[in-house]
């Protein structure tokens, strides 16, 4: 079965033959459905793109191409181009974003896109000459078209371009108008892929600092953002910036986070890449068995995607680990198979180390001739390494305006920065303020809602105590709650009360032999008959199961015996034919409280045990 990256080199075949004149047309209603597709997932994510969907769609698309419009054919090869890029094949991407340029007429977003692919393809590749003299028109046409999200990207491509040939005046202009439009468009405060430009621009400068200052922001919004897609990138970069300034744990923990992430968004590419870092690491740090097993996950994942340059410089570091673990063997196969590669991937990393080993290898093998042209090579490569640091290091060596260009790089994403914190703050303070409100509102809901319950419930206490049917008495709670007030009220007031209690001396027995029916029907007796006695004014109510208590306020002892006595003796005669033979026992006492009767329930203990 043919790889991904098979099928993309297919592509390009077939986008450079040319269609016979017999061509069969296809459906207008596949055609309407494809260009429908095509337009969903150019407006997608790019790294949420589904690869092996999409460039299924765009072979179908490919070689029909004369059935398709030049925008629908355009928005197919930015895609392809979108996803050689995030597979780390910049000229793949480049070449297919060229292909895509070829049709006419296109949108202007659709050829701003291309163009950028483009641009970053001058950029990763270094030719920064090319990149200036071709992002001048990428610029031109952004700025025409008034799409500020283009013309901030191109200008950053633009600035760091600049400042990699010196111009260093040219670089911190363009830096100057990219905090400009970012300030005018609150849209572009969280733009990350401009941040990255401008961090990993700083890296191959050699400004490492900075360029771990703007990571670090990067990261930051990131998370503030909830943007966690392409963050498996970010860790990359980061973590590669260690890589180069030696700090080995950190980049080995960063190389450790773009993996995890890499898996958690099923990006098998990137697990490759965080793979090969994690082993480069590890050898640094002489841990060559773990270095092993990293550097073989990542070189079975880069053979199956057909990545010539990183799966080459996977090979090398492979040999060094395996060397170093003692596996001779498997080292010279690779070294062999890195060396067949190399012949075709001419800008690889880490050639120099790879030809110093082949010389190392050959002179071993008694292939002196061999050895010696390794050698050779070696020495030109490394030469050519050290020639381009040292144009750098001259391009760069104006320390006034180099220090304003790296100032200036980090003010554009300090600024926005403290922006998204000003903005922060002003939001978090009218949330504060809605929910102090709220809070308010609510507080005096519940405040009208209990004093509403309290005076329904105080209503209804009333209306209870005015309406109560005859057959029901107060309950013991507000028996005692009534009895408290009376007492203490005719305390204060001295006026004259008596209070009666009413026991059933066997109602224990009663509860014992008959049912609940015939308990409750005995006690609803006992209360109609209470109601009917006591007077208008007077207070009856239950105190315990089988116990009452009467009181008659404004009445002395004598005034209230009376009724007292008729209601016991109601009590007595009344017959319970439910009951049977089985007969009630009342006992009954009637006092008043005296000046020293203090404490109402004293008093009325005394009185129930009399």
């Amino acid at each position: 079965m043919n790889t991904m990256a098979d099928r993309l080199k297919s592509l390009i075949l077939v986008s450079l033959l040319f269609i016979g004149l017999s061509h069969a047309q296809l459906q207008p209603s596949i055609v309407e459905s494809n260009s429908g597709k095509i337009a969903q997932f150019y407006q997608m994510e790019k790294l949420a793109l589904p690869f092996d969907a999409v460039i299924k769609l765009a072979t179908q698309v490919v070689r029909n191409r004369l059935d398709y419009d030049p925008n629908t054919l355009a928005k197919t090869y930015a895609l392809l181009a979108d996803i050689a890029s995030i597979k780390g094949e910049s000229s793949r991407a480049f070449q297919l974003a060229s292909f895509g340029l070829t049709y006419k007429p296109i949108a202007s977003e659709v050829k701003l896109d291309l163009k950028l692919n483009l641009a970053s393809g001058y950029f990763y590749n270094s030719e920064y000459e090319a990149l200036v003299e071709y992002i001048e028109e990428v610029v031109t046409l952004a700025e025409r078209e008034n799409n500020q999200e283009y013309t901030v990207i191109a200008l950053a491509y633009r600035a760091m371009a600049n400042a990699f040939l010196g111009a260093h005046d040219k670089s911190l202009e363009d830096l100057l108008a990219v905090e400009k439009v970012i300030e005018s468009n609150e849209a572009l405060f969280n733009y990350i892929e401009l941040y990255e430009i401008l961090a990993r621009s700083q890296c191959y400068l050699g400004n490492s600092e900075v360029a771990l200052s703007l990571y670090d922001k990067i990261l930051d919004k990131r998370f503030e953002a909830n943007k966690l897609v392409g963050i498996e990138s970010t860790y990359a970069q980061l973590a590669q910036v260690y890589l180069k300034d030696a700090q080995l744990d950190d980049a080995y923990n960063a190389f450790w986070e773009s993996k995890n992430y890499a898996i958690q968004f099923q990006l098998p590419i990137r697990v490759a890449y965080a793979e090969l870092g994690l082993g480069k690491v590890m050898i640094k740090q002489q841990r060559y068995e773990k270095a092993f097993k990293s550097l073989v996950e990542a070189e079975s994942l880069f053979k199956a995607q057909n990545l010539n340059t990183p799966y080459l410089d996977t090979l090398i570091n492979l040999v060094v680990a395996s060397q170093a673990t003692g596996r001779e063997q498997f080292s010279s196969s690779l070294l062999l198979q890195a060396e067949q590669i190399a012949q075709v991937t001419p800008a690889a990393p880490g050639l120099a180390l790879l030809y110093q080993l082949l010389a190392n290898y050959y002179e071993q093998n008694n292939q002196p001739q061999k050895a010696i042209g390794f050698l050779k090579q070696h020495i030109v490569t490394e030469k050519l390494a050290m020639s381009k640091k040292a144009v750098i290091g001259k391009q760069t060596a104006h320390p006034q305006r180099e220090q304003q260009s790296k100032f200036q790089a980090l003010k554009v994403v300090e600024i926005n920065e403290n922006k998204n914190k000003f903005s922060g703050e002003i939001y978090r303070q009218r949330q504060h303020v809605l929910m102090l409100t709220g809070l308010c509102l609510l507080l005096m809901l519940i405040s009208v809602f209990q004093w509403l319950r309290f005076r329904s419930q105080k209503l209804n206490f009333a209306y209870d105590q005015n309406e109560r049917p005859e057959h029901v008495l107060m309950k013991p709670v507000e028996t005692k709650q009534l009895y408290h007030r009376v007492y203490k009220k005719a305390r204060k007031y001295e006026f004259p009360l008596s209070v009666g209690y009413i026991e059933i001396k066997n109602w224990s027995d009663i509860v014992f032999k008959y049912n609940n029916k015939i308990v409750n029907e005995v006690a609803k007796t006992f209360a109609t008959l209470i109601n009917e006695y006591v007077g208008e004014f007077d207070y009856a109510g239950q105190i315990n199961e089988g116990e009452y208590l009467l009181m008659f306020p404004h009445q002395s002892c004598d005034e209230s015996k009376e009724k007292m006595e008729k209601l016991v003796e109601a009590l007595k005669v009344r017959f319970f034919a439910n009951l049977g033979e089985f007969s009630v026992n009342i006992g009954y006492s009637l006092d008043a409280p005296s000046v020293q009767d203090i404490d109402p329930y004293i008093f009325l203990s005394r009185l129930s045990e009399t």
